[in-house]
């Protein structure tokens, strides 16, 4: 603990150092996107123009009719085979501002569901974002309350799904989707305080430094239920823990005038003891402390030379987790040792591009990563996508298993966890253990998993469409090996085309007893995927676009010989994509969309085979300025392998969804 305590120190002391110091030449406001002095200008300008006191709004009105209908041999004749999902509702976006350096931000929404119009009186206005935030003189910026961050792939970060040249009719339901857990961008949604610095150092017209950041943060990570257990809890299952789990991070990055990069970053992860709520067990043993220290470094030669129709650079970052397992486990009290579970995370990056002209442009990068079994660091390894059913969840023969633990459950589907989610649901009584009890439902969510949330994760919720090869992003731990991708650009951007390739290993084999391990699981992926802007090239007025994709992954394992509890395994997972969208008049525009995922197990010599279907087609109305109307009518099917009881089932599923924002 202390080598980790002393570098989070060394950290700190720099900055404090170069704060020191600053003051002896110029200091301007710089740009926390990181892309140069000019932005940094337009930065502040906009930050100017913005900080006015006052009261201002914004926000969003939002109504949809969703019908789904499930049928087929898994459906349960006996329980509701449609589900509707009809509501209005809006969210105000409050900022007030008493003074052009402070501002209070308050998210509410007001929400009718049509169906309970006459007794919807639970929870009329539901608070979903409450922040005081303060920007002065373009450098400082500090958040108390709801606030996103992110640093680095492994210290702080959320790794989204990527779906490549994802249909446009189905990529607008998995925003909407994303936007209600506040999901997006990578950046991990906390609960705290936030404290920022942004600068530029120069001496005349000679930058010293084109930016420095530094960041000093806490936040509360998981909460303990304190409340009566009668249906209404203070806090929702995800986020509940025996501890109440905390954060205390800060990082530093420094861009040099020659295009070198240099950043660390300390992040401290903790439950408090005081607050454990377990039945059993001592909270001195069975609390959590793990401290991560990580350090960066990248160089780009077109900053130093100042090119500007190609690029080289290169990227790296290692970090280190140091987790002390007399707070981490509950060994006998009688007994202790002092211990820790060390491990540590490495990614490299090389990346280039070239662009002549408007004609042709290539970009390229490979990545090599090294990260041990045993790193361990919640922030970057928390999964935001956790397959669950979405719709016609009633329509089972265990409803009671609404999030259940194997995605393979009945009645699960990829696409329906994806792009479907219900900000209100009320329930039969059967379905929640309480008399209509209404609860959200969405696969996105920004909890923090535990490490045993995350094993079991892995063994039996991963979707293997999404989650095959990097269940836990770049900071996935015992994995080793590269990632390559290519993107080639033609007639002015109107041809895209990607291609992709992963070929990783386990840095070390799962044990699966005190002396024997599984042989390293071998994973690999690739694929590629063509867009087109067809209308520009054969002379259309509006756009024409045409993408698809096809991507393969897979992972396997040899077994252990002779030992039928651990046979051979190979997991294969196709994901193909094809869409369209086609403005046709003024404000209206076809879509269309078509996704097929094959996954194949292989079970020492016994294979089963599932397929998944997913196509749409709507019509896209842009009402006015702000205000957007869409239809859609699309079917997910899902068949099943073949086993004692037929468990395909297909859903047919009408939207139509109108937003006007402000």
């Amino acid at each position: 603990m202390l080598p980790s305590l002393y570098k989070a120190a060394l950290f700190q002391a720099l900055a404090i150092g170069l704060a020191g110091w600053l003051p002896a030449a110029a200091l301007t406001g710089a740009d926390s996107a990181g892309t140069g002095a000019g932005d940094a200008g337009i930065q502040k300008t906009l930050d100017n123009i913005l900080a006015k006191e006052g009261i201002s709004m914004g926000g969003a009105f939002r109504s949809q009719y969703l019908h789904s209908s499930i049928s087929g041999p898994s459906t349960v004749d006996t329980r509701r085979s449609e589900e509707g999902v009809e509501y209005t509702s809006v969210d105000f976006d409050i900022r007030a501002r008493p003074n052009t350096a402070t501002q209070g931000r308050l998210i509410v929404r007001m929400h009718q569901d049509w169906r309970n119009f006459f007794s919807d009186i639970g929870n009329p206005i539901n608070t979903r974002w409450i922040s005081i935030d303060g920007n002065m003189k373009g450098m400082y910026r500090y958040n108390a309350g709801d606030y996103k961050q992110k640093y680095s792939p492994l210290t702080l970060y959320t790794a989204e799904p990527d779906v490549m040249y994802e249909p446009t009719i189905f990529a607008s339901d998995r925003q909407e989707a994303m936007d209600e857990a506040f999901v997006g961008g990578h950046e991990r949604l906390l609960q705290g305080v936030n404290l920022n610095f942004d600068a530029a150092l120069d001496r005349g017209s000679n930058p010293l430094l084109r930016e420095i950041h530094f960041n000093l943060m806490g936040s509360r990570l998981r909460n303990v239920d304190i409340s009566i257990q009668n249906g209404n809890k203070t806090t929702d299952n995800v986020e509940a823990a025996n501890a109440e789990k905390y954060l205390a991070a800060s990082n530093l990055d420094l861009t040099l005038p020659v295009g070198a990069s240099l950043g660390g970053s300390y992040l401290l992860i903790f439950d408090k003891k005081g607050s454990f709520a377990s039945t059993g067990g001592n909270p001195d043993t069975a609390a959590q402390w793990t401290s991560i220290v990580a350090g960066r470094a990248g160089y780009d030669l077109a900053t130093l030379t100042g090119a500007k129709d190609w690029n080289i650079g290169i990227s790296a970052e290692y970090a280190m987790s140091k987790d002390d397992t007399n707070w981490f486990a509950a060994p006998n009290d009688s007994a202790l040792t002092k211990s820790t579970i060390d491990g540590s995370a490495l990614l490299a990056r090389l990346y280039g591009s070239w662009k002549p002209g408007r004609a042709f442009g290539v970009k390229v990068g490979v990545n090599y990563l090294k990260n041990e079994a045993n790193y361990r660091n919640e922030l970057a390894q928390s999964p935001v996508f956790i397959g669950e059913r979405i719709l016609n969840i009633e329509n089972d023969s265990t409803p009671l298993l609404r999030r259940t633990d194997d995605v393979r459950t009945r009645n699960y589907s990829t696409f329906d966890a994806m792009y479907q989610h219900v900000f209100k649901f009320s329930p039969s009584a059967a379905t929640n253990l309480w008399q209509k009890a209404p609860f959200s439902k969405n696969a996105y969510n920004s909890s923090i998993m535990t490490q045993g949330e995350m094993a079991a994760f892995a063994a039996l919720r991963a979707d293997t469409a999404l989650q095959l090869i990097m269940p836990f992003g770049p900071a996935t731990p015992n994995r080793g090996g590269i990632q390559s991708d290519v993107t080639l650009s033609f007639l002015d951007d109107r041809i895209e085309a990607q291609a992709l390739f992963a070929s990783l290993e386990n840095v070390t084999g799962v044990k699966v007893d005190s002396v024997r391990a599984l042989p390293v699981t071998k994973f690999a992926q690739m694929g590629g995927g063509l867009k087109i802007e067809a209308g520009a090239l054969i002379g259309l007025s509006l756009p024409f676009t045409l993408s698809g994709s096809f991507i393969r992954s897979s992972a396997e394992n040899g077994g252990i010989a002779a030992d039928t509890s651990h046979p051979s395994l190979k997991v294969t997972s196709d994901f193909i994509n094809a869409g369209m969208q086609y403005s046709f008049w003024k404000r209206f525009a076809l879509l269309g969309g078509y996704q097929k995922i094959e996954n194949t197990i292989n079970h020492g010599g016994t294979e089963a085979k599932q397929t998944q279907i997913h196509y749409a087609g709507g019509l896209d109305y842009k009402v006015a300025a702000g205000a957007h109307l869409l239809f859609s009518l699309g079917r997910v099917s899902v068949d099943n392998p073949a086993g004692p009881v037929d468990t395909d089932f297909s859903q047919l599923q009408t939207d139509l969804f109108l937003t006007v924002h402000f």
